[in-house]
């Protein structure tokens, strides 16, 4: 895995990076997390994390950190094994919440579609199936900030800390996802 066709890279020697890297070594944890980008980049081609693709190599990054500095094995044979098993399963779990999350989504109540729309309540209730579906057309980060936003009753400011971004960026793809919404609508 740490020694793709055609690289001339040296296969890294974990038995020395992960305890200096434990130890608080910043280069260490650096060439462990480099040492790991083909299969980062391998799972990201994968149409099964299709749903997940933005946040995947985050996820693999923190899994990789997290499995180094707790790692208690005292052989490093089967280390990468390690982390690719355990890179696997934080994917699948963070597929799962999406996969719940969006099933969540599609239990919206009309409150929110109104307030979305804003439409009247008469015409919401002949254009509701339209709009469940352009709302299902949505990227999932309009849709988890238009969520926030109108059903969870989140204000800019929390929902910016919660993404790290700020209110102001959290602004613009509230707007740009209603955009997105009145074009789905539309066409």
């Amino acid at each position: 895995m740490c020694n793709i066709k055609g690289n001339n890279e040296p296969k890294p020697d974990f038995a020395m990076l992960v305890p200096a890297a434990q130890n608080g070594g910043q280069r260490a944890m650096l060439a462990i997390c480099s040492a790991f980008r083909p299969l980062i980049l391998n799972l990201l081609k994968q149409s099964r994390f299709a749903p997940i693709r933005d946040d995947a190599a985050s996820i693999v990054y923190a899994c990789i950190i997290r499995c180094v500095v707790n790692y208690e094995g005292t052989s490093f044979d089967r280390f990468p094994g390690y982390i690719k098993k355990m890179a696997y399963f934080d994917l699948n779990n963070a597929l799962r919440k999406e996969t719940n999350f969006i099933k969540h989504v599609s239990c919206i109540d009309d409150a929110v579609l109104d307030a979305i729309s804003g439409e009247t309540i008469e015409d919401s209730w002949v254009r509701s199936l339209s709009e469940l579906e352009a709302l299902k057309h949505l990227p999932l980060h309009y849709l988890r900030i238009l969520l926030w936003y109108y059903k969870f009753g989140l204000t800019l400011t929390e929902i910016g800390e919660r993404l790290g971004v700020s209110h102001q960026a959290v602004s613009h793809m509230k707007t740009a996802a209603l955009k997105r919404l009145k074009k789905e609508l539309e066409a």
